[in-house]
């Protein structure tokens, strides 16, 4: 029986270094389950038009190949939009500034917090699973749990509906609409609550659309 592989390797070749969406599983991700996190993670990573990369500690843990390892001794990325999961951010981690860094985790003090525009303190893997509720390209299970959690669509509150996105957005200004979905503003914020993984989702998602990630142009 063939080895398992991360649903990321299974086509082309990657080039992380052109890559305008990078998508980096940390060492954050490493107690859950690699399948469902690596399948979830690509799936977000496609809906955004990105690729999954990952730290030393993931790709020696043997879920993503070397061709996916971030860092000095990886391949150097300078993407437009970063996101961390479980991502403490090491000096040498970043060899581009990208346009916009999103930080995932459950410690405030990672270094990675200090250069990120979103910091979201919230527990990784959970929050991969939400994405992968709310955006394209899901996989089966994951519809079948859209279905059972939310069976009538059709009276969700009133908002800016987002076509292929699970989540109906509040209008007003940016800090507005984050404020309305977890009253936790936009940017960096100090000391960084905690937040659950869905709403945690919530936040990110109307980050990734504000910023024309999603369903707009890119700010």
């Amino acid at each position: 029986m063939s080895a398992w592989r991360c649903p990321c390797e299974r086509g082309a070749a990657v080039n992380l270094s052109r890559a305008s969406v990078v998508l980096c599983a940390g060492s954050g991700l490493l107690g859950a389950d690699p399948r469902a996190v690596c399948t979830r993670l690509t799936d977000v990573a496609h809906a955004l038009g990105g690729e999954v990369g990952a730290t030393r500690a993931v790709v020696d843990a043997g879920w993503l190949g070397r061709d996916r390892l971030i860092g000095a001794t990886g391949v150097p990325i300078a993407p437009v939009l970063y996101v961390g999961f479980g991502v403490s951010g090491a000096v040498w981690h970043e060899r581009g500034r990208p346009v916009h860094v999103v930080s995932v985790n459950t410690d405030p003090a990672a270094p990675l917090a200090d250069a990120a525009d979103l910091m979201l303190r919230t527990d990784a893997a959970a929050l991969v699973d939400e994405l992968a509720l709310r955006l394209p390209g899901r996989h089966p299970d994951v519809e079948r749990r859209i279905a059972a959690a939310d069976p009538d669509p059709g009276h969700r509150p009133a908002g800016g509906a987002v076509p292929g996105v699970n989540l109906v957005v509040p209008v007003g200004t940016p800090h507005e609409r984050l404020r309305m979905l977890t009253g936790v503003p936009s940017g960096p914020v100090r000391p960084v609550p905690p937040l659950a993984a869905a709403p945690a989702a919530d936040v990110l998602v109307a980050f990734l659309i504000e910023r024309g990630y999603l369903g707009g142009s890119r700010a």
